[in-house]
């Protein structure tokens, strides 16, 4: 028989036994076992254990719900004392011990300073101190012996003893003086102290730790950006994401999570790393000109009125970045009076490229694709900084960020700026902000899914949907680092981080970053300060420039003065002659040539601005803008003596018209023959021209000036479409030829009996192009104009202009 088996027949047996007792009970209570009274009995009992257990019941629902309803109330009656508890403990608590953190953060520097400065110089005064001593006792034994010492000493004391003895009337056994033999005798052959008395010793450990300290400066530097960092118990957490917006990434197959970033793959607090990384950062010689927009904001909450240190970060702007970027200069209502006062620092803004945006007539426009409903007055800057990148793109940047080079070779990316070189900007607090996460100045993509995240989350933080979230302190850099860490979690590749130095040079240790803007130094690595991108300056709008602020803000002036510009097209022949009319003034060198894109560069608002008829070239010197090739050819000889060009002479005019009136385009692309097909050609030239008139559209301050370009958009689509307008221009070529081959057998090789005019430059120009795209040999038959020619094209001028 196994063990379970023992214990189910032992449990049986109980249970029988029990089940006999409780019927002999009822049986006995019953009196004397009679089956009905049993019955009863056991009826009864059982209704009592019913009513018993239903009262208990009862009584465990009420107790259970009173006891619910008591609780319930105390907590509404203690959550205003608990509310009061918790502020007093942020106040009298938190506050306190994040502000004894704070100055420690500060005064630690100074502590652990003094600290080192006295241990260094007790530890070499001491060393110092007790050599001396030892040498000058060990001087002394070796010079007198150690007799000398005691000898001193002894007769020191029998003179005090003798002193003694006359106060006393002379009266004495001598036992004092005796005494005084004895111990001399006695210490006769002792050495003397080797470190001598107390008070000699804490003398020379007092010079000494003095010039410990003297040495200690003289020898080490001393770097005031020391961080001390608290245990985990204090240190703040991560900033909590949350969960991702549902619209913003609708895929992880994104560009954005596919760019490489443009951090060096090393530390960049050591040493010039940063800078010799910015550094490596070069131009891109390309001929991209995709128009940028950048975006800054200006309010009298700033400033009462706009200041030098505010003008000159919008100056650094022009003087830095190319031409066709535009800056949208963002103000209220409110604050346009204050900025357009007769003796406003505005006025002298006077940048084509630059452009006022009254914030309530855009508003519509910037809120239109965005969960925000408006712009509230408290957060105005933030959320203003992010719409605008959404709708518009480009970059962003505070007013007092000042500008040190063009931003083009970093604008391939999407980035914030690194406000300092350490990983924390505050020390210990609730609200600690990475400082990957500085909104001085940014940049972002059109409709970017980043700025869209950064724009959901600052929604639902305005309309308090929290998704158990901490409330944020502001939406700007805590609002920035909740997206990142987010994009972090949800493995999407966040946007990248321009190093510290890029933009902020000054904030990282002593050694290895610059000085103040407004501190006034004897010398700074002008080297560095040519490396950055831009110099953050941190809303000192009314203080005054120090050294390196004066340096930019004079350096930028010369280059705005010197900023000189010739807008071109490669395929454009009177772009070609405006080159040729610079080289033969030999003034090329003071302009930059810089191409534009025909049919999307010269129809934007920008180029619009310098040439209404958006046709090349176009000249800006001293930033005034003159177009048109024979107004170029005027404007050169009034600034560059002597003059060459004889613009003011009638005949030279009505000779250069003769050469403009020839379009060569129509003969290169025009309606050759009456069966050509040209409707894809007319397509084409249908949408361009919706183009313009959308530009009207949305820049209705310039209305009068597309109004002149959509004319020339209309002539040249009809010289391009219209067979006759092509027999015409080929019929007056032939004349022009033929005119001209008859002008140089007449005035012996010349067009002019005057000699060399700016109708040279049309016509070489011209020919050149007629020969390269058109006919090599347009000129077999006109050997005068092929001599002309051949002359022409081997002067210098020609060579610079168009074999370089």
């Amino acid at each position: 028989m196994t063990t379970t088996q023992f214990t189910i027949s032992t449990a049986v047996d109980v249970a029988s036994e029990v089940n006999a007792i409780l019927n002999d009970t009822i049986a006995n209570l019953a009196g004397g076992g009679d089956s009905s009274k049993v019955a009863a009995t056991t009826d009864g009992l059982m209704h009592i254990f019913t009513a018993l257990s239903t009262a208990a019941n009862l009584s465990l629902f009420f107790f259970k719900y009173l006891i619910g309803f008591i609780v319930t109330i105390a907590m509404y009656l203690l959550s205003p004392m608990l509310w009061l508890f918790s502020a007093c403990w942020h106040q009298f608590v938190t506050k306190p011990l994040d502000l004894f953190l704070y100055v420690l953060h500060v005064l630690y520097p100074v502590i652990m300073f003094c600290t080192a400065a006295v241990c260094c110089g007790l530890f070499i005064g001491g060393c110092a101190g007790f050599a001396a001593e030892a040498f000058s006792s060990i001087l002394i034994n070796a010079t007198w012996g150690p007799q000398a010492v005691k000898g001193v000493e002894r007769e020191e004391s029998l003179g005090l003893a003798e002193g003694r003895i006359k106060e006393n009337g002379g009266s004495s056994n001598g036992s004092y003086i005796e005494q005084e033999d004895q111990e001399y005798t006695k210490d006769y052959d002792k050495s003397a102290s080797f470190f001598g008395s107390a008070r000699t010793i804490l003398k020379w450990v007092l010079i000494a730790t003095v010039c410990g300290i003297v040495t200690f400066f003289t020898i080490f530097g001393i770097d005031f950006n020391s961080r001390i960092t608290p245990r985990d118990f204090l240190a703040s957490a991560r900033p909590e994401s949350g969960p991702l917006s549902s619209t913003c990434f609708k895929s992880s197959d994104t560009p954005h999570n596919q760019h490489f970033g443009i951090i060096p793959s090393v530390p960049v607090k050591e040493d010039d790393v940063c800078f010799d990384y910015a550094g490596l950062i070069k131009p891109q010689h390309s001929n991209a000109t995709t128009p940028i927009v950048y975006h800054t904001y200006w309010s009298t909450h700033m400033t009462k009125y706009l200041t030098e240190n505010q003008l000159a970060s919008l100056r650094s702007f022009a003087a830095t970045q190319p031409s066709h970027h535009t800056l949208f200069f963002w103000i209220t209502s409110r604050d346009k009076p204050d900025l357009l006062k007769p003796d406003s620092l505005w006025l002298s803004v006077k940048s084509p490229n630059v452009q006022l945006k009254i914030l309530e007539e855009e508003s519509n426009e910037l809120l239109k694709d965005t969960p925000l409903a408006t712009l509230e007055e408290r957060h105005l800057q933030e959320l203003l900084r992010l719409a605008s990148l959404y709708l518009y793109g480009g970059v962003w940047f505070d007013l007092d960020v000042l500008f040190v080079r063009d931003l083009s070779p970093l604008l391939h990316l999407e980035w914030l700026t690194q406000s300092t070189c350490f990983e924390l900007s505050q020390f210990a607090s609730a609200s600690a902000v990475d400082s990957r996460f500085s909104g001085a100045l940014m940049h972002f993509f059109p409709q970017s899914p980043y700025v869209c995240e950064m724009l959901s989350a600052a929604s639902d933080e305005l309309n308090g949907v929290v998704n158990g979230l901490k409330p944020l302190r502001s939406l700007g850099p805590d609002l920035y680092a909740r997206v990142f860490h987010r994009m972090l979690r949800h493995r999407i590749t966040p946007w990248a981080v321009l190093p510290w130095c890029f933009t902020d040079p000054s904030q990282c240790h002593s050694s290895n970053a610059l000085p103040s803007a407004f501190d006034n130094v004897r010398e700074f690595s002008v080297d560095h300060v040519n490396k950055i991108f831009a110099y953050h300056w941190h809303e000192q709008w009314k203080t005054s420039p120090g050294t390196i602020f004066k340096h930019l803000v004079e350096q930028q002036r010369r280059f705005t003065t010197c900023k000189n510009i010739l807008y071109y097209n490669p395929g454009s022949v009177f772009s070609s002659v405006g080159v040729l009319l610079l080289c033969q003034k030999n003034v090329q060198d003071q302009f930059e040539l810089r191409p534009i894109q025909m049919g999307v560069d010269n129809i934007s608002p920008w180029y619009i601005k310098l040439n209404p008829k958006g046709q090349v070239p176009t000249l800006v010197h001293q930033g005034q803008p003159v177009p048109d090739t024979l107004a170029i050819a005027s404007y050169l000889d009034e600034q560059f003596k002597p003059s060459i060009f004889a613009t003011d002479d009638a005949q030279v005019v009505a000779l250069i018209e003769q050469w403009r009136q020839v379009r060569v385009l129509s003969l290169l692309s025009g309606k050759k023959t009456a069966l050509q097909d040209v409707s894809q050609m007319a397509a084409t030239l249908e949408s361009s021209r919706q183009q313009v008139e959308d530009y009207a559209r949305s820049n209705p301050e310039l209305a009068e000036a597309y109004n002149i370009r959509l004319n020339v958009h209309d002539d040249r689509s009809k010289i391009l479409t219209d067979h006759g307008v092509y027999l015409m221009h080929k019929e007056r070529l032939t004349q022009l030829l033929d005119n001209t081959e008859k002008a140089l057998l007449d005035n012996g090789g010349k067009l002019l009996p005057r000699g060399r005019t700016a109708a040279d430059a049309y016509a070489v120009g011209i020919l050149h192009w007629l020969k390269s795209k058109l006919d090599s040999d347009i000129l077999k038959s006109r050997p005068m104009t092929a001599k002309y020619y051949e002359e022409q094209a081997s002067s210098p001028s020609f060579i610079h202009a168009f074999k370089k």
